[in-house]
Formats: structure tokens, sequence, C-alpha cells
């Protein structure tokens, strides 16, 4: 009899279309963001006005106005508040860790394809683990292309169900990176994902080949599940060179073995 973990490999994607998912999920961890981190801004003002609001938490269509002249329109559920600092205007959100994957996910790239878009996330999520300060109880993280972009409206039906499917799960181990085209070890490509996701490759599968010496953990327990040990990596590596015992991952992608221990 094949082991549970085999079998729901083998029918995720059935199991995918059928089971239900929820399209809004709480971590109960919140993230502070400054929201145009590297954009100064000039005004803000309701969507259908010219006056400018007086700082205080956002609720409604708003439109704002940078200081080089651009402008562009957000909504804020009472999660944004505009705030003056030394003079100058600012904007941030205060968002449950999961409704911030799902905003940068909207931000960097889609809800589509979903085996593409599932990476993504535990990418993004674990970017934020990797990267974020602290703020009291909350994370705190810019809204910025030198970290990772975020919208500033309320995260799409689509965006919240991916990150729904990969709730708290993180790829502990080595840096992680993302990028919209380069391919390299480290980094995932979402050009080369939704590639990989349209040839039937799961969502694990996208991962492994993006950072290979990592491994999928939750959020609760950023370490990785099993850790290469230096010896035992350069061995098995010796041994693939010379011949001798090299393992694949079930999916084709070359890879050492994570061993626990060197013989």
């Amino acid at each position: 009899m094949a082991p549970a973990k085999t079998v729901l490999t083998r029918y995720a994607t059935a199991l995918n279309r059928v089971l239900p998912v929820p399209t809004q999920v709480a971590s109960g961890q919140c993230v502070l963001v400054d929201l145009f981190a590297r954009y100064p801004l000039k005004k803000v003002t309701e969507e259908k006005s010219t006056t400018a609001v007086k700082p205080g938490v956002l609720n409604g269509r708003y439109r704002v106005t940078f200081a080089n002249g651009n402008h562009m329109t957000f909504v804020s559920h009472g999660e944004t508040t505009l705030l003056t600092v030394k003079g100058k205007l600012k904007l941030q959100s205060h968002l449950d860790r999961e409704e911030y994957v799902a905003r940068v996910l909207d931000r960097e790239a889609k809800s589509t394809p979903p085996e593409a878009a599932k990476a993504m996330t535990v990418a993004i999520r674990t970017y934020l683990q990797q990267n974020a300060d602290r703020d009291g109880d909350c994370l705190s993280i810019p809204d910025s292309s030198a970290t990772q972009r975020v919208s500033a409206s309320p995260a799409t039906v689509g965006a919240r169900t991916m990150t729904a499917w990969t709730q708290d799960l993180i790829y502990a181990g080595d840096p992680v990176h993302y990028h919209g085209s380069r391919v390299t070890e480290g980094t995932l490509s979402w050009r080369h994902a939704t590639a990989q996701a349209g040839q039937g490759e799961r969502y694990d599968q996208i991962l492994a080949f993006a950072y290979p010496d990592n491994n999928l953990s939750r959020w609760g327990a950023p370490r990785s599940t099993c850790q290469l040990l230096p010896k035992a990596k350069a061995w098995l590596a010796k041994k693939c060179r010379s011949g001798g015992a090299c393992y694949k991952m079930k999916w084709g992608i070359t890879n050492l073995t994570c061993l626990r221990s060197a013989a």
C-alpha cells in the first residue's frame, strides 16, 4: 500500500479542483507596511475630491498624488493610515501577514497559473520572514522594489485563494529571492515558474528547482526539517562525480539528498 503522502501527491491536481479553499485566512500576526516608501507624497484626497484629507485612518476610495506629479487610486477599509512624520506625508498599512502575502502576489505576479502562484506565495512569505524588522508586536517592511512591492488596495479573491492554499508555509534554508524573468539558483523566476506550471509541475517542484538547498517548513518552525550537513553534502557530491550512487528527486530535478549525518 502506498504511503498517504505519496497518494496525496499523486492526486494533488484532482484534489485541488474539488476541495474547498477559504478566500481569506488570518494568521494572527500583523505586518506594518510603509506604502510607496521610495516615492514622496504630495497629497491624498478622496477619489472624487480635490481637497486634501487630514492625517488619520482612511476608509473609502482615495487618490494619492506623488511629488513627481504621478497619481493613483487605492482603497482602504480602515487598515491604512495617513501620517505626518517630520513634516512629510506617509501612508502606512496595518495588515494581517497572510493578507500582506496576497497583496504582494497581486503586485509582483498574478494568481494564475495556480501552481506558479502557490510557489510565489511561499517565496513571498519566506522573504518576509527573512528580511522584515520588528516594530512592537508587528513585523515591519517597506513597500519598495528593494524589498517587496505591495498593493495598496485589498488583495483580490484569486490572490487570497492562492495564499490560503499555502497558509503558513515557508521554504527554510538559504536566502530566498525572486525575479520576473531571471533564472538563477536561489531566485524564483516568475516567467520560468509559469512555464513549469504549464508543463504540469506542482508548486513544491517549482520551489525545489529555484531553491535546491531549502525545504518546506512552517512559519512557527523556520528551521528546515532536514538540514544538509557540509561533510555529508561534500561526500555525496564526490560520490556523484565518481560514478557512485546519486539520487534524483522524483520530479526529475537533480539534487543532493538531504542527509542528517555523514557516514
